[in-house]
């Protein structure tokens, strides 16, 4: 079976819009079973839905969905990872490196466009 998928937000907005290539690519892992969403994803989507049609939609997609949920570990490896790119000079923001490390320790390649998270250490991207 092909390593599970961790769906950034941007992707899904894209989905949902029908980019032609992400839409496909997204359409496909849903189909093979691979993809997984965490808390972060759903409150960015969910934040952003503008009627009860939408709302039924995103309830609809998610439902049954593989899922993955921040520990309290996981809140302390973040916070490791955020000094640990701070002192590199960088700064990523907290829903990418939620995300980032929901990936690693599960892991879980990332399907995104947001270039923030080739700056992250022990990512792998798909």
């Amino acid at each position: 079976m092909e390593k599970g998928v961790l769906v950034d937000t941007c992707i899904w907005i894209e989905y949902f819009r029908d980019e032609p290539g992400l839409s496909t690519t997204l359409a496909d892992l849903i189909k093979k079973g691979v993809v997984f969403t965490a808390g972060i994803v759903l409150f960015e989507l969910f934040q952003g839905i503008k009627n009860e049609k939408e709302k039924a939609l995103l309830k609809d997609v998610f439902k049954g969905m593989h899922y993955v949920e921040m520990k309290s570990q996981t809140w302390l490896n973040a916070a490791t990872l955020v000094k640990l790119i701070k002192n590199k000079g960088m700064t990523i923001p907290p829903s990418d490196i939620f995300l980032a490390q929901l990936a690693i320790e599960s892991d879980l390649k990332i399907f995104t466009i947001d270039t923030h998270f080739k700056k992250i250490p022990g990512v792998v991207l798909t």
